[in-house]
């Protein structure tokens, strides 16, 4: 399948960041996630994200329509002996069967999906209450000021650049599905301090940059972006401050009680 990310599978890998870790501690402990359980991590890109729970011996099905991104991800699972299996497939119409799987896991992927088919096939894949996860890792922009010139420069390469996703009302969204219950948002700050040429770095995993920013102009775009850095560096080191955003909630089940997920 095509993918955005195809192109840049090996960036996002590289210098996309992780995650904080209080945030899959809330997730196994909220769903009860253990070595009895089955994750199917949908847009799962490098597994970035599932890794986590494979570490701690949860099995996971990896899902996703790139197959650069699965193909780093399966190398990573066999170097790290890790429960990971993978799946080329689409959000919309997964390749599982119906109430397979005890939660499902997306980070920083659904904004890619047709919202309702996505959820549609979350709720017919997940077990009886299973749950359900979306998270995002936003740069914040409040906690440093930098990050809206760097917006600006992108904005200027890329005219058609927004991040639209960032205003959805995902709550409204789970809610007018009518597929998951229990529905709740939490927060988590991080940072991560990398160098200027690795946030250079990453903003060629991003598809707004990497896919639209020609090869004739990239050096100017590079250029323009190391002097904003530059003025913010301390010693050649950028901190650049995370807010994630999760929504976590429970299939919709009629007449059934909370069941070991």
């Amino acid at each position: 399948m095509l993918s955005e990310f195809n192109s840049c599978a090996k960036e996002y890998n590289k210098f996309r960041p992780d995650y904080p870790e209080a945030l899959f501690e809330l997730l196994i402990e909220f769903f009860s996630l253990s070595k009895n359980s089955l994750i199917a991590d949908v847009g799962c890109g490098t597994a970035k994200s599932s890794s986590f729970f494979a570490k701690h011996g949860i099995p996971v099905i990896g899902i996703d329509t790139s197959l650069e991104m699965l193909a780093i991800a399966k190398n990573m699972a066999e170097e790290l002996n890790l429960p990971m299996t993978f799946l080329e497939s689409s959000a919309e119409e997964i390749a599982l069967e119906n109430n397979s799987v005890s939660f499902v896991n997306c980070a920083q992927a659904f904004h890619w999906f047709n919202s309702q088919k996505a959820l549609k096939e979350f709720s017919r894949i997940l077990k009886p209450n299973g749950g359900l996860a979306i998270y995002w890792n936003n740069r914040d922009y409040e906690k440093a000021s930098y990050l809206l010139k760097v917006e600006d420069l992108i904005s200027k390469y890329n005219p058609k650049h927004q991040l639209a996703y960032r205003a959805h009302n995902w709550t409204k969204i789970l809610e007018e599905s009518q597929l998951f219950t229990n529905i709740t948002l939490h927060t988590f700050s991080h940072s991560v301090e990398l160098s200027i040429e690795s946030f250079i770095g990453l903003t060629q995993s991003f598809s707004y940059v990497r896919n639209v920013v020609k090869e004739e102009t990239k050096i100017s775009f590079e250029n323009e972006l190391r002097e904003i850095l530059e003025a913010v560096s301390n010693n050649g080191l950028i901190l650049l401050p995370y807010e994630v955003k999760l929504w976590c909630a429970n299939k919709y089940t009629i007449n059934s009680e909370k069941s070991e997920v």
